[in-house]
């Protein structure tokens, strides 16, 4: 394994930098079987690497304890393990992207936003994918990324920074391998640790399972369950999601979507177990898409359609005067709750 150990930067990329110009071909970057650790971006953005219009590729790497610090600009210390950005203002051409496969995030801190991971880009979304492939068998199968936070300039965590990471005009796609998880966040935390925020869209692939256990109020993006499983593990913690583009288009709002015409063949799910959780903006199921409540929980909906599947022994919510279209019929918000 390559490790990185301490280092101090006054610049950007605490132990790496790297800038390109988002030619099409071959990754710009590749680091495999590392480990970056204690690595710190003074006045400057990540703690450990920094890409600006790059195409980058990380596997089988841990990052832990970096940091991204600034004492004169509030448009610095982002990213406390890696900032990966496009600036090209040029809208046809195409953004750069980064693959994050079986690579751990722990205790890494930004005092501007995203603690371990901060991405933006000024035209075209910038892409991540960030997977759990069949080849990751340690904790069996269980990836688990946490002690992450940003500041957001302030004195303590964040939600609205981005504990585990911000997204700025982005795009993220976590896929995840049959039979493997990935968890963001540990509930005994401040919600704000490992929380996710800002806009663009996460979409869930692979038919293993993603577990969400911070506070992500703070993405007003949209969100798509594709296939797989994303498990809730915190109330209230994903209220917000699909605000930016319901405020810009309300006739055509959508905020989070489980199943997908597209990809029918797939099975996905909605799982928030016990906790209480409320969607202000459309929650969307496909006929392959399945909302699991299990007892002692409850979702409230504002508004929105399902044609799939809502099981478990908690409770549905419909907000007063609303209607939640449920397979061929619709069913009231008059005041009235309902279990399936």
């Amino acid at each position: 394994m390559l490790f990185f150990p301490v280092t101090s930067q006054a610049g950007y990329g605490g132990a790496i930098y790297s800038s390109g110009t988002n030619d099409t071909g071959a990754v710009d970057l590749r680091v495999t079987n590392a480990m970056f650790r204690n690595n710190i971006a003074n006045d400057g953005k990540g703690g450990a690497i920094y890409t600006i219009n790059n195409d980058v590729y990380l596997s089988d790497v841990i990052f832990d304890n970096n940091q991204a610090y600034t004492s004169t600009s509030y448009s610095d210390g982002d990213g406390g393990a890696i900032d990966v950005t496009d600036n090209n203002s040029d809208s046809k051409h195409p953004s750069g992207y980064t693959i994050v496969n079986n690579t751990a995030f722990t205790n890494n801190t930004a005092e501007g936003y995203g603690g371990a991971i901060y991405t933006n880009s000024v035209t075209a979304p910038y892409l991540i994918d960030i997977s759990v492939d069949d080849s990751y068998s340690q904790n069996g199968g269980v990836l688990v990324d946490e002690n992450n936070s940003a500041a957001g300039y302030g004195d303590g965590p964040s939600s609205a920074a981005g504990g585990f990471m911000y997204l700025g005009l982005s795009e993220v796609t976590f896929d995840i391998a049959d039979g493997k998880t990935l968890v963001i966040g540990n509930t005994e935390n401040d919600g704000a640790v490992d929380s996710i925020a800002g806009t663009g869209l996460i979409t869930k692939t692979g038919s293993g399972d993603l577990v969400l256990n911070a506070d992500n109020n703070d993405f007003t993006g949209e969100m798509q369950i594709e296939n797989g499983e994303v498990t809730l593990g915190r109330s209230n913690s994903l209220m917000n999601v699909g605000d930016t583009h319901c405020q810009d288009d309300p006739q055509d709002c959508y905020g989070l979507t489980i199943g997908s015409i597209d990809q029918y063949q797939n099975q996905a799910e909605l799982n928030v177990g016990s906790t209480q959780q409320t969607f202000v903006h459309a929650l969307t199921g496909f006929q392959n898409g399945t909302l699991n409540i299990d007892a002692g929980g409850n979702v409230t909906v504002n508004q929105g359609s399902f044609a799939g599947i809502i099981e478990g022994a908690g409770q549905l919510t419909i907000a007063p005067k609303r209607q939640l279209r449920a397979g061929r019929g619709a069913v009231d918000g008059a005041n009235r709750r309902y279990s399936r």
